[in-house]
């Protein structure tokens, strides 16, 4: 069974588990903190295996720069169905933690990877001194995500991982300024950072993604 596949099969077995009530109501595209369980688990069912067929994607361009032996750290992360998809591009997943704004959605991610650590709060986070993969998929390009957010993350990320890491951001092609503001504010925080690797990568939806490898160095 293929990473996508897994995790479809997985979200079965939790609609079964939990016994959700179907509301008949099509998910919003871009959730609030107060969205309910079901409608978490229907974005997934509907948005999120498409944001993973994306990570998949940009994972094939992309993934021939990244270190092999990460842990991975999912920064908006809904459902939290990236893990498998790192470890299918050939990419040991030492650790998987990930945070979201919405406490169904967190829910939802521990549900689906029994076991890990997912929080509303990055500052939660752990400390991670080994190699790092922080992935942020579609998630500049929300329209409840600002600059003061953005700060705030690269701030938690200086704390959390001060050896450096890599970054793998996937937005759409529109929102590119907003994916460099946020490369920017690590920047202010004292890491350096290189852009190893800007490419066009296949979307699911209307448009194209940019996808941007950027390796953070250690705290200066």
């Amino acid at each position: 069974m293929g990473a996508i596949d897994d995790y479809v099969s997985r979200l079965h077995q939790i609609e079964v588990d939990y016994e959700l009530d179907k509301t008949g109501i099509a998910p919003r595209f871009q959730l609030p903190p107060d969205v309910g369980h079901r409608e978490a688990f229907d974005y997934a069912v509907k948005y999120g295996i498409k944001h993973s067929i994306e990570l998949q994607d940009a994972l094939v361009k992309v993934g021939s720069v990244l270190a092999k032996d990460v842990h991975v750290l999912d920064i908006g992360c809904g459902a939290a169905m990236s893990e498998n998809v790192v470890a299918a591009a050939g990419i040991n997943v030492r650790s998987y933690s990930g945070i979201d704004h919405a406490p169904a959605q967190v829910w939802l991610a521990r549900a689906v990877n029994p076991g890990r650590n997912f929080t509303t709060d990055l500052s939660l986070i752990p400390m991670m001194r080994e190699p790092t993969l922080v992935v942020m998929n579609h998630i500049c390009a929300q329209e409840n995500v600002d600059d003061s957010d953005m700060k705030n993350w690269a701030q938690d990320l200086h704390r959390i991982i001060p050896n450096g890491f890599d970054l793998l951001s996937i937005e759409p092609m529109m929102d590119t300024p907003k994916q460099d503001r946020l490369i920017s504010f690590i920047g202010d925080e004292g890491h350096q950072s290189k852009v190893l690797m800007s490419v066009r990568t296949p979307g699911q939806f209307r448009y194209e993604k940019q996808t941007k490898v950027i390796r953070v160095s250690e705290f200066k």
